[in-house]
């Protein structure tokens, strides 16, 4: 069995509420491709890859049955072999099971290859498990045919993953798909329908630590049960349901103040591009610079008036002697800053390494002036990474001598500028791998700590990065650190937040109130309009507790407004302990985008 692109694509589209089939009533799977979106002309309910090689359709010329089929087509756009395009649904109420069963007609023209057609999968806390109808039958033209996939397990699952693809050449009909889970065929996605009662909701009223303001600069008093539940972790995550949310930042800016001022962190990094971040670390250190002008150039959910606040209190903080706090970055989705760091060295002490970067700049001319298409060949990528590499030799190979000029610490971050360079040139190679940048950004966060062996270190980062759920970044810091790893996910009821709607950034878009069946609606029953909650406090010697344990709907969004904002997650299994924050409003950006 080997992992699909498919299975990639839905996954991020579920966990993060950008395409989530979570419902709170129960909802027709749409196997026979009858519903339809009519915005879009799609099926509803189905996910569908974007992958321009392929056009994906619904077709009421060729059916098996009703009046549409899926048809899946080779664009005629380089496919090669590997590559794959199809549709999928992620049914997420279903646990346990030790069979899934997926039938359904094909009718094929003009295909190369036999690895096509149905696919039926599993999601189990961030592993996969897929497997593909892999059939010679598939392979040429052929006339309507009933085909079957069956995946046999003795486990639970977070989401059951079905679909249909299509890999190389030629044309795919779908229709009639029928789904069975042990042996029962199923029609709908169950609802999720637990709602806490009384006696855990007490329960939880007594074990909440109440949380007194959101506002930074109003004390300690009420975080001080916190020490007890970080503890010695090196390595705090603070999380973030959306990337637009006030009392989000303003709590998570009053807590780095308790975590710099009581327990002896000394690091802030951001989920921000690690070179950039580093400027602002020369003026909340020196002073150095205008911070409203290095927030300028980043996106609305940087470019706050909460994260200028918080950049303004940790210059107050270094200048007050009490200690000091860093300001750092781990993201490296672009390379330019790396590229102008490296620039400046080059261009002062190394014309071989200038006309290094020369070439890189060229190439990176050539593909704003295609508009960016160039992500998709991978020639090109595969060539800028290329040069990106000969850098990061250079500097190797010249290490004694670039040593001699800037010394062992400067020497260290053009290195790793060069490591940034060749990230993001592999992530253009692997754009749909989902978790690659999150790899990354858990080894930028690893070459800080390294080179600040004494450091301790706050993380501000999306909920679905910092989360322990495997491929993603607070699961490669909790397997490599272990208790030293402290994560803390957001949670809000109600509210409004700021986003991409439209193609335009929004203040207006309202966060979904939690339904019954999510963990929203439980906490909003408490009755504490903000608390925070430790999970290791769930035991079995507490019945009432245990609740907490239970899979259950989780609103989130990242920086795209959505309408579907929930989906079903083990919440004790994803974070140490949440902070929840009844009603909130949009963050404030400073400039119009």
């Amino acid at each position: 069995m080997r992992k699909s692109k498919l299975s990639l694509v839905i996954f991020v589209a579920t966990i993060l509420g950008i395409n989530s089939c979570a419902q709170n009533k129960s909802t027709d799977l749409n196997l026979s491709f009858e519903k339809v979106d009519l915005k879009i002309h799609k099926p509803s309910g189905w996910f569908i890859d974007n992958d321009p090689n392929y056009t994906i359709n619904l077709d009421s010329s060729v059916t098996y049955q009703g009046t549409y089929s899926l048809k899946i087509k080779n664009a005629g756009n380089n496919s090669q072999k590997g590559q794959y395009n199809g549709v999928s649904i992620a049914i997420e109420n279903i646990q346990a099971h030790k069979s899934i069963k997926l039938t359904g007609f094909i009718k094929t023209r003009d295909t190369e290859l036999d690895s096509i057609g149905l696919v039926v999968g599993i999601e189990n806390f961030g592993d996969r498990i897929i497997k593909h109808s892999k059939n010679k039958d598939l392979m040429g033209t052929h006339d309507w045919k009933e085909y079957s996939v069956e995946l046999e397990l003795n486990t639970e699952s977070e989401m059951i993953l079905i679909g249909a693809e299509l890999s190389g050449k030629g044309t795919i009909w779908v229709d009639d798909l029928k789904l069975f889970i042990d042996g029962k065929q199923i029609f709908n996605i169950p609802a999720l329908d637990f709602v806490a009662n009384r006696k855990q909701i007490n329960w939880l009223q007594n074990h909440a630590t109440k949380i007194s303001t959101v506002m930074p600069e109003n004390g300690f008093a009420d975080l001080q049960p916190l020490k007890k539940m970080i503890g010695d972790a090196r390595i705090v995550g603070l999380g973030e349901y959306t990337h637009g949310t006030s009392e989000v930042f303003k709590m998570k800016h009053r807590l780095i103040e308790f975590l710099a001022t009581e327990m002896g962190f000394t690091i802030f990094s951001i989920e921000l591009d690690m070179p950039h971040a580093y400027k602002f670390n020369d003026y909340v250190l020196y002073g150095k610079g205008d911070p409203k002008e290095l927030l300028k150039s980043k996106g609305f959910y940087i470019n706050t008036q909460e994260t200028l606040d918080m950049i303004e209190w940790m210059r107050k903080f270094n200048i007050s002697g009490k200690s000091k706090i860093q300001f750092t970055g781990f993201d490296m989705q672009f390379m330019a800053g790396a590229l102008e760091n490296l620039n400046k060295f080059a261009e002062k002490h190394d014309l071989i390494l200038k006309c290094k970067i020369d070439s890189i700049s060229k190439l990176l001319e050539e593909f704003s002036s295609k508009g960016g298409q160039l992500l998709e060949d991978k020639n090109f990528m595969s060539i800028l990474k290329q040069k990106c590499e000969d850098i990061s030799s250079y500097l190797t190979m010249n290490k004694n001598s670039i040593n001699h000029v800037l010394g062992e610490t400067e020497y260290k971050w053009l290195v790793q500028n060069a490591t940034i360079t060749m990230q993001s040139a592999e992530l253009g190679i692997q754009y749909k791998n989902i978790h690659f940048r999150d790899e990354c950004m858990a080894k930028n966060i690893d070459w800080i700590l390294d080179n600040n062996p004494n450091a301790k270190i706050i993380l501000w980062a999306h909920n679905g990065h910092i989360r322990k759920v495997s491929g993603w970044l607070g699961n490669y810091l909790s397997e490599k650190y272990g208790k030293n790893y402290y994560n803390i996910g957001f949670v809000s009821n109600s509210g409004n937040y700021t986003a991409v709607k439209s193609g335009n950034v929004s203040s207006t878009n309202h966060l979904a109130e939690g339904q019954v069946g999510s963990f929203e609606y439980s906490f909003h029953k408490i009755g504490i309009p903000c608390f925070f909650f430790d999970f290791s406090l769930v035991n079995e010697k507490e019945p009432e507790s245990l609740w907490l344990n239970n899979r259950l709907s989780l609103g989130g969004m990242a920086a795209v407004a959505v309408d579907k904002q929930f989906s079903p997650i083990f919440i004790n299994k994803w974070f140490n302990s949440i902070i929840y924050i009844d009603s909130t409003n949009a963050s404030h950006p400073l400039a119009d985008f």
